[in-house]
Order: C-alpha cells, then sequence, then structure tokens
C-alpha cells in the first residue's frame, strides 16, 4: 500500500508543479494568441485513425503558457508555442510509472506522434481539436466539458461510496466521503477512518494527502481493496447535484456516490 500512495501523492505534486509553476516570470512569453487554446481540456478519441484501448485514457489540457496531461501510464508537461496555426510542444518532466505493456506500448505510439519540439499543424473546430504532423500523423482530441460547479455546495455534504466505473459495489462495503467544512475532508474506509484537505476550482478537484487510522481494524488486510480503489483514482474532476455526487478520474474512471 506504502507505493501505492507515494505514486499518487508523486502524481500530485507533478501536476502542481506543471501549472502552479506557470504563474512565475517566464523570459519566453507565449504567443499572443494562446487564448484560443488557454483553459482547455482534451481528451485523446483516435491516435492516427486507431481508437484507444478499452479503459484507457489521455488527456491534454493547456494553461497559461503550459500544456501537460495524462498519457495512460504516466503524467507529462511542459512549455507550448503557437505560430499561426502550428503549435509548437517544448519537451518537459514526465513521471515514470509502469503500468501493462499493452498500454505502455499505446503511451509510446502516443509520445511519437506528439511531436516534441517539432511544429505540428492543429485546428479547432466542433469542439474537437485535432494536431497534424508533416508525416500524416495525426492526433483528434475531443473537449473535456467544464461545468458550472461552484465548491461552496461542497461544504457540509455526506456521500456514501455506490459504485466504482459504473459497477456497483457490495451491499455491505461501508466507504463514506464527507466534506466537514472548506478544503477538509473525511469519512470511512470499511473499518479504517481517514481525513485530509482538499482543493476545488470550477469543476476541478483535488485530493491531497490524507492519514488513515486503523484502530476499528482486526486485520489491516480486510479493506485493503477498497482502499486500493481509492487511493489509486487519482480523482480530478466531480459533478455534483441534490442527490449524487460523481468523481471522475485521470484515468477515466467515476466513483459514484448519493447523499446520505
Amino acid at each position: 500500500m506504502g507505493r501505492v500512495r507515494q505514486t499518487v501523492t508523486g502524481c500530485a505534486a507533478f501536476l502542481s508543479f506543471l501549472f502552479v509553476s506557470c504563474a512565475q516570470p517566464d523570459s519566453a512569453q507565449p504567443a499572443s494568441d494562446t487564448f484560443s487554446l488557454n483553459g482547455t481540456e482534451w481528451v485523446l478519441e483516435s491516435l492516427n485513425g486507431q481508437l484507444l484501448l478499452e479503459d484507457t485514457n489521455i488527456t491534454l489540457e493547456f494553461d497559461g503558457g503550459r500544456y501537460g496531461g495524462y498519457s495512460g501510464c504516466n503524467f507529462y508537461g511542459g512549455e507550448y508555442r503557437l505560430d499561426g496555426t502550428n503549435l509548437r510542444f517544448l519537451s518537459g518532466p514526465t513521471t515514470a510509472i509502469g503500468c501493462d505493456r499493452p498500454i505502455l506500448q499505446q503511451e509510446e505510439r502516443y509520445a511519437r506522434a506528439f511531436r516534441y519540439d517539432t511544429e505540428v499543424g492543429y485546428r479547432v473546430s466542433a469542439g474537437r481539436l485535432e494536431l497534424l504532423g508533416a508525416d500524416n500523423t495525426r492526433l483528434v482530441f475531443v473537449e473535456h466539458p467544464q461545468l458550472p460547479m461552484n465548491p461552496d455546495d461542497l461544504v457540509g455534504t455526506k456521500w456514501r461510496l455506490r459504485a466504482v466505473s459504473g459497477e456497483a459495489i457490495p451491499a455491505d462495503a461501508l466507504v463514506t466521503l464527507n466534506f466537514s467544512a472548506a478544503g477538509i475532508f473525511n469519512g470511512v474506509l470499511g473499518c479504517i477512518d481517514y481525513s485530509g484537505k482538499y482543493t476545488a476550482e470550477g469543476d476541478d478537484i483535488w485530493f491531497g494527502e490524507h492519514g488513515h487510522d486503523y484502530a476499528r481494524c482486526r486485520d489491516e488486510e480486510e479493506s485493503d481493496g477498497v482502499e486500493a480503489e481509492l487511493t489509486v483514482s487519482g480523482v480530478t474532476d466531480y459533478r455534483l447535484s441534490s442527490t449524487e455526487l460523481e468523481l471522475l478520474t485521470f484515468s477515466g474512471g467515476t466513483l459514484l456516490f448519493t447523499a446520505r
């Protein structure tokens, strides 16, 4: 379990580095027309005409002259430059997380098509972003909708997990999530009590490091499965109604909670 927690914590730090650092002064200013991409988020639909492997997800977002995303196994990012209808992604840091071979191979194909440090053509139309390489490589993304969520509406709400990526969890599995105050969350994972801090802006949410109390557990392993399911999920977005809370993960999964 320790390695899993370290991996997710490292990813959180990596994403924070990518997009928080964009607020720092930069001697190489992005092109003046970055507004056309700035603040947008995309999900890859096809890679050179081929759909992605089932249950995989590749993302790309732009913010303040920087880009970043999740390529199926790892996070990547850096600075970008615009010149008319051409776009250049400057090489930047990536994580080094292992995964199953087919997913890793898909990630490698994406990296080759992404064309770091090389100008590619791009066009945005009807909610789609196309990146076009000189050698006929083609990446097609669909826009990730950003909903007008209000983080204040989370405060004081209490939830119970009902399904993970569309599959109902056992009726006797008790997993709860409470937003007790602005920026503070807690709940139970079976016999484990947990609590920590979160950050939310618009429909984006990020759960930071959180502590676990195993005092009520007879056997720590009895709840490892549920804890791992939530710990590795890497929540990035949320959808809130009066009766349901849906948390979306960077890998394309969902956690569905109902009010309690």
